[in-house]
């Protein structure tokens, strides 16, 4: 059977159905995945587009299926769609995280250690999201004694008449489109870092106590939420070279921590 017997709706339903799941094995692949989905969906992402392949081969097998010529329409915008996001500007990066260099999380592994000594104490390195889950009860995550964590220093004007500022990193769950800043306040700290800088926090948790968090805004994100009912006691706060890939995507129970 040659393509030409092929009824032209058949055949453009086919041929739409694997533009779609070209454009999905394509994203799958890519090294910028991570700036539209969390990596953890990789290979979801990969097996729908195989699969689409698979149905666009039987639609053009299938000699007695008529499908409708709205369907291939509405796959082919499917697929223009897809293509174009892909192609599209990405929403805005808070300020300060470019996002040059590696754009794969295989190639954006660091090779840090799961603890940092400094003047002779040990901290555990874990990530902010950890630490949040670690103060709510039965999340499984076991805050550590002593910790260090990363993130941009945000300030208001209310945490710098205390001598404080806020540590936060961006968290996403699926995509950019829902990404919310997670972090806490900073106490005792030598000296204000100035905002948007990235820091390292070496310290320990204690009790917030009575002072009321500061409502904060973030770039690119639609919210911060800060650690209520706990607050970082500093021994040391040190600027850093933020991470290739400055969001958090992965979260552990244990250490070795997503740091």
């Amino acid at each position: 059977m040659t393509v030409r017997s092929l009824p032209w709706a058949r055949l453009g339903q086919g041929a739409a159905l694997a533009a779609l799941g070209g454009v999905m094995l394509h994203l799958a692949l890519a090294d910028n995945y991570w700036m539209f989905l969390n990596p953890r969906f990789r290979w979801l992402t990969g097996s729908a587009g195989a699969a689409l392949l698979l149905l666009a081969v039987a639609a053009w097998l299938a000699r007695g299926h008529r499908p409708a010529v709205s369907g291939g329409v509405v796959m082919a915008l499917m697929a223009g769609l897809a293509l174009g996001a892909q192609q599209a500007t990405l929403p805005s990066a808070p300020e300060h995280t470019p996002l040059t260099g590696p754009t794969s999380v295989q190639e954006a592994a660091e090779t840090l250690e799961p603890r940092v000594t400094v003047d002779g104490v040990q901290y555990v390195r874990l990530n902010l999201a950890e630490l949040l889950a670690g103060t709510m009860p039965g999340s499984g995550i076991q805050a550590p004694q002593r910790l260090a964590v990363r993130g941009m220093a945000v300030r208001s004007p209310e945490l710098d008449a205390r001598g404080e500022f806020a540590l936060v990193r961006v968290q996403v769950v699926c995509c950019l489109a829902d990404a919310v800043g997670v972090g806490f306040v900073v106490r005792q700290a030598p000296e204000l870092p100035e905002a948007g800088a990235w820091v390292e926090v070496c310290g320990a948790l204690e009790p917030l106590g009575p002072t009321p968090l500061p409502r904060l805004t973030f770039p690119g994100v639609v919210g911060v939420l800060l650690g209520e009912g706990h607050a970082i006691a500093a021994d040391h706060a040190r600027p850093t070279d933020p991470p290739d890939i400055p969001f958090i995507f992965a979260m552990h129970d244990q250490e070795p921590f997503a740091y």
